[in-house]
């Protein structure tokens, strides 16, 4: 009797629950009331369904993130092949119209020429992975053009550590979002305004911050704003963003991407989270 009430039984009914989980798919725990080595078995069984629970749940999401980015480069990959124009053809182009604007003595339009071929050149690489160096220089090429259609009303500064601007990043990470900042803060303001660029990094995180003064927006469109990046549905009227935070997410995994914080006829600052690799001097 006390066999069977104290071994044999609850290992009967371990057995029973076990069965049950397994055909359930890992769904629930096992319960039975009991002391002794039985209790310890018990309580390991269920640790080991936990782990299991958690890695299958780990590699699902791992699965997900490459599905994922696989449809994002194929999406882009069709995008570029439905634009593409032959890459000689308009160097070729952009540089007669820069010979003429010499010729003609248009300082201004030749400027805007060789900074319009060199991010078109940029653009058009199929590195997915460039030197952060290699962005904020697309940037200042980007602005040089602004200013002179919006004539030089846009003041645009920098503030990034040499160890930062030697990292590694995904290509047009941070243009697109000075882009957002002269589109819709910058370019509403007959004065124009100020763009700065800083990053500080911590422990293997680097983060960057893009502030402008410009028109804002109010509590209620930044609110649905970062719900859409935090829940990946594309917002309306910032593609840019969503897209620059999209590839983050892939790239990088959890943990990294886009933050928008504003205020309505003061400005908008947006924090781009990176990973940061702290290079290590061999001596």
């Amino acid at each position: 009797v006390f066999l069977k009430r104290k071994i044999i039984f609850p290992i009967k009914e371990v057995a029973v629950q076990l069965e049950s989980i397994g055909q359930s798919g890992l769904k629930g725990r096992i319960t039975v009331e009991t002391k002794g080595e039985i209790s310890v078995i018990v309580s390991g069984i269920n640790q080991m369904i936990d782990r299991i629970e958690l890695i299958t749940r780990n590699i699902f999401n791992n699965q997900q993130r490459i599905y994922e980015m696989e449809v994002l480069n194929k999406d882009m990959s069709l995008k570029m092949l439905q634009h593409q124009i032959n890459p000689h053809f308009l160097y070729n182009t952009l540089e007669s119209i820069r010979s003429m604007a010499i010729y003609y003595k248009c300082p201004d339009i030749a400027d805007i020429v060789v900074s319009l071929a060199k991010i078109f050149r940029y653009n058009v690489q199929n590195e997915s992975v460039v030197v952060f160096e290699n962005e904020l220089e697309m940037i200042n090429e980007y602005i040089k053009i602004m200013n002179c259609r919006m004539g030089n009303k846009i003041k645009y500064t920098v503030d990034i550590p040499k160890s930062i601007r030697k990292q590694t990043y995904v290509k047009m990470c941070l243009q697109p979002i000075v882009e957002n900042s002269v589109k819709h803060g910058l370019g509403k303001k007959e004065c124009g305004g100020s763009i700065h660029v800083s990053a500080v990094c911590g422990e293997n995180i680097c983060t960057v911050r893009v502030t402008d003064n410009g028109v804002g927006m109010p509590p209620e469109k930044l609110d649905r704003l970062n719900h859409a990046l935090a829940s990946a549905q594309s917002p309306e009227g910032h593609i840019g963003l969503w897209n620059v935070n999209q590839r983050i997410y892939l790239h990088y995994g959890a943990g990294y991407g886009i933050s928008v914080e504003s205020r309505e006829n003061y400005g908008t600052e947006v924090t781009v989270v990176l990973p940061y690799r702290e290079e290590r001097s061999n001596g």
